[in-house]
């Protein structure tokens, strides 16, 4: 950002000071919120007054920039090279037009027609995970690095001439002639500053166009090419040997992408060097460990792992990860299985904090119904992601059958969700709940995950029932599983059949 000599003169006292401008417009919020309860205060010309320097200074996005959806096909070269020059301000203004395109419109982003794209993005990637992780230094000490995507922009100056934006009117790929916005190429979206952090900021924003553009089918084979492959095992390391939130915001789109390029026609694990695909393995199992990882990061995996064993040439190196006693796959599958509703809450509270990058919402605002609710979604798609994924492993390998029957603390687990009441707590939150919106739309989203996690359970355990191992375990439980079966759960029958492939197996 340019600043005059005032601005930055206000800029070091506000650092001296260490209060951020969003504290200041938090503090000046919260001495309006303490005059207006005062006897008269909501009628009081001062309170007006107030009301009106307070909306003065209220933090802004400002206007949205708009990106002409053909810039990238008139200025393809001048995009690629500014992403490899590692000049600040030139990298920022490819990042610039690259995350509104790739959000807007990543059909207009295809990485098979314009193929040194690829290899800038990742050497900017590459450059900012080598660079010595320290904090950012910035004027703006409220900013995060995502924060920092923030247009700031500019009216085009007389004679110059006006980017124009797509509309409806002008159909698809046309430019109306309305006023644009102008950004100067030392700004736009990054706003670089001099100073350390800033090739580590421009790689979390490739991280985030990378994921972006996962979204296009028609990028995925160029995605799941191995520069790619080893450029996103670079950002789950990044998580890893740093955790932060920017970190951990890079890790879940390295995960977005690496969900997209999986699957049974999609990237497979012997296909790449060994090295690299151990290590995909490996960081792909970190990621799970809950130490210092939130969920929504650990969840992301199982659904890597699951599109991994849909191809049947992945089961080999999964089922080594699986016998790997120090990748422990199988226990941190367990683990998260074992995430109950306040572990869930505790999540939500950092998230809100921003431990994943900016939450978007003030902890403030949120009632504790819809703080429950959030806690509630985020335990019920962690529980049917790893569900699914333990399915997919047991599915049509006998030594994964073998490993999961083998391993204690996923078999207890896999059967204590089955035991579970998750399905009669949702009816009792249901009744609980007067806002509709809850009681209908998310409440079914939820409660069809919480029965898609038991369905898949069920049939691990069906799975693998025939297998002494499971049978021990099995049996350990089989009053509270003919209880359950008996009783008018909505699980009961799911449960009836595990007891008859029991029974059946045993004779």
């Amino acid at each position: 950002m340019k600043r005059s000599a005032s601005g930055e003169a206000a800029g070091a006292s506000a650092k001296k000071q260490k209060t951020s401008p969003l504290v200041a417009y938090q503090q000046a919020q919260e001495h309006l919120r303490n005059q207006t309860a005062r006897p008269g205060g909501q009628t009081t010309e001062q309170t007006r007054l107030a009301e009106d320097l307070l909306s003065s200074i209220a933090p802004r996005l400002g206007p949205i920039l708009s990106v002409p959806s053909t810039l990238l096909t008139t200025h393809a070269k001048e995009i690629e090279l500014s992403l490899r020059s590692g000049v600040h301000t030139s990298v920022s203004w490819s990042l610039n037009v690259l995350t509104v395109l790739s959000f807007n419109a990543p059909h207009h982003v295809l990485l098979s027609d314009h193929p040194h794209l690829l290899q800038a993005l990742l050497q900017v990637v590459s450059v900012g995970l080598e660079e010595e992780m320290c904090p950012v230094v910035d004027y703006d000490e409220c900013l995060t690095p995502a924060e920092r995507l923030l247009p700031l922009l500019r009216q085009p100056k007389p004679g110059e001439p006006q980017w124009g934006v797509e509309t409806a009117a002008a159909g698809p790929g046309f430019l109306a002639q309305t006023p644009g916005w102008w950004w100067e190429r030392e700004e736009g979206v990054l706003a670089p500053q001099p100073g350390l952090g800033w090739a580590f900021t421009h790689a979390c924003c490739a991280g985030s166009i990378l994921r972006n553009l996962a979204m296009e089918p028609r990028n995925l084979p160029a995605l799941t090419g191995h520069a790619a492959v080893e450029a996103l095992v670079h950002c789950l390391a990044a998580r890893r040997t740093q955790p932060c939130p920017d970190t951990n915001d890079l890790a879940l789109n390295a995960l977005d992408c690496l969900h997209k390029i999986t699957g049974q026609q999609g990237l497979l694990l012997p296909a790449l060097p060994p090295q690299l695909h151990s290590g995909l393995l490996a960081e792909l199992c970190h990621a799970m460990a809950a130490h210092d990882t939130p969920l929504r990061v650990r969840m992301s995996v199982p659904g890597v792992l699951h599109r991994l064993a849909a191809a049947a040439d992945n089961i080999t190196p999964l089922t080594h990860a699986a016998g790997d006693g120090k990748l422990l796959m199988l226990e941190r599958l367990s683990c998260l299985l074992r995430t109950d509703t306040a572990y869930a809450q505790q999540q939500v509270q950092q998230e809100v904090a921003g431990s994943c990058g900016p939450a978007g919402i003030w902890a403030e605002d949120m009632p504790p119904k819809g703080q429950l609710a959030m806690a509630l979604s985020l335990q019920a798609e962690a529980l049917a992601a790893t569900t699914k994924a333990c399915a997919e492993l047991v599915k049509h390998n006998e030594q994964l059958r073998q490993a999961v029957a083998g391993n204690s603390h996923l078999m207890v687990s896999l059967i204590q969700l089955l035991l579970s009441s998750h399905m009669q707590y949702m009816d009792a939150w249901h009744s609980s709940t007067k806002t509709e919106r809850l009681k209908d739309g998310l409440h079914r989203y939820i409660y069809g995950l919480f029965r898609t996690a038991l369905q898949y359970s069920t049939a691990v355990l069906i799975n693998v029932a025939t297998l002494p191992t499971a049978q021990q375990k099995l049996r350990a439980h089989e009053m509270q599983l003919v209880e359950l079966a008996m009783a008018e759960s909505p699980q009961a029958d799911w449960v009836a059949a595990l007891l008859n492939k029991v029974v059946y197996a045993s004779d």
